[in-house]
């Protein structure tokens, strides 16, 4: 059988050069970059879309979005690179298959390596760019961020959509940052209630998504 199919080309024939990703090599500016990101990334309508939306074996969005800002390793702006870390994301909780990997590797580790194959792939094809003037890109100017945007409009609109008691529980949970178990204290309920509570406006959310 040969080596190279009748109409494919050897590597290396042809071939246009390859394009690549700039690095961050500056710690300034992967905070700056990750600060950016945090804008859109780490805001309660992000959270609420993911916690809404996270597949079984899928971390707490704090162990996320500790991984992701870990990741954070090109030197893109932060507010392109937030569309396609939210891309990656959703890829990952519809096509991540716990039953694969080594089963001693914790299931949420073994999401984690699924999401980062997601963004590796994803970020060739959408942040791939010749490198120039030094591997810096120019940044996109403040509030022209159409993912925040986006997001605002899809996780806004379900929650207004919600009943009066529904949006109180997800803005004091996401908004207000309030652990259910001080929710559930301040409202004078169990614990356990506000937890089935949540587990169910979080499943009308899914839907909705």
């Amino acid at each position: 059988m040969p080596l190279v199919e009748a109409d494919e080309k050897p590597r290396g024939q042809d071939r246009k050069p390859r394009r690549h990703l700039p690095r961050i090599h500056d710690p300034t500016r992967h905070d700056r970059i990750a600060r950016e990101v945090a804008a859109v990334l780490n805001t309660p309508m992000y959270r609420c879309w993911y916690e809404a939306s996270r597949c079984d074996g899928a971390p707490a969005f704090a162990h996320y979005w500790a991984y992701v800002r870990e990741s954070l390793t090109y030197d893109v702006p932060g507010c392109e690179q937030a569309g396609v870390l939210w891309q990656a994301t959703a890829r990952a909780f519809v096509t991540f298959d716990a039953s694969r990997g080594n089963p001693a590797t914790p299931i949420e580790g073994r999401f984690l390596k699924h999401w980062r194959y997601c963004l590796a792939n994803l970020a060739r094809k959408n942040l791939t760019r010749e490198c120039g003037n030094g591997g810096i890109l120019p940044e996109l100017a403040a509030g022209s961020d159409p993912f925040r945007e986006l997001l605002h409009r899809i996780v806004g609109k379900l929650v207004e959509g919600l009943s009066d008691d529904e949006r109180l529980l997800i803005r004091l949970h996401y908004w207000d940052d309030l652990p259910l178990g001080e929710i559930a204290r301040r409202l004078g309920r169990r614990k356990e209630f506000i937890c089935g509570r949540h587990r169910e406006i979080l499943a009308k959310l899914k839907g909705g998504l």
